[in-house]
């Protein structure tokens, strides 16, 4: 006897509601950190971190962002464990996708324009990542800081696989001078989120 209801129709998208239904996902999460015996490890230079962008961003202490996106993208930076290897990951927003709809009902804030450096953090940072715009400006911005060379010295011995835009590049650097920015073919994906996005990440980590 089947523990869920069977149909012709979805249960994902019935025919009496208009948009997609869904469950949380951290439900799941939770259930497997629960039943899991295996705890989190040490840091260790020889670990690959993959890291969910969005998660960090949102996880930013609000009443500490008074500054420019500029000071943002190295706090963002510094917060990275500090290993030899970490990938980055955010996510890629697409017009004709199934994951438009399930936007549509959701609150949006405007659209905000970030310059440049010294353009000033929003004061409702909450606000600023309810829109998908904003969250595409500012993965855009972090990789483009992260390649000059001002940075370099924070990526000496490191690498960082940033996800964005579909693409992916690898930040290097080697005499603390001149920051080494390279495309990563085999990263190339057209999966919206991270937690799936991050998979691929995963498989590439193994070879």
């Amino acid at each position: 006897m089947t523990e869920y209801p069977l149909g012709t129709v979805p249960w994902a998208q019935p025919p009496h509601i208009k948009f997609l239904s869904k469950p949380t996902k951290a439900v799941l999460m939770h259930t497997l950190e629960d039943t899991s015996a295996l705890k989190s490890p040490d840091i260790d230079q020889e670990h690959i971190h993959i890291i969910d962008g969005n998660a960090v961003y949102h996880a930013l202490h609000v009443p500490d962002l008074t500054g420019t996106f500029g000071e943002l993208t190295s706090r963002i930076f510094c917060a990275l464990p500090k290993v030899a290897k970490v990938h980055f990951l955010t996510e890629n927003y697409r017009e004709d996708s199934i994951k438009s709809l399930e936007r549509i009902p959701r609150e949006e804030s405007q659209t905000f324009t970030v310059q440049g450096s010294s353009t000033k953090v929003p004061k409702v940072w909450k606000m600023f990542l309810m829109n998908g715009e904003n969250k595409k400006q500012l993965a855009e911005f972090l990789l483009y800081e992260w390649q000059q060379d001002y940075h370099a010295l924070m990526l000496l011995k490191r690498k960082v696989y940033f996800a964005c835009d579909h693409q992916c590049f690898v930040l290097s650097n080697c005499d603390g001078k001149a920051t080494d920015s390279s495309p990563v073919p085999y990263l190339v994906s057209s999966h919206e989120e991270t937690d799936t996005l991050l998979i691929l990440h995963a498989i590439y980590c193994e070879h």
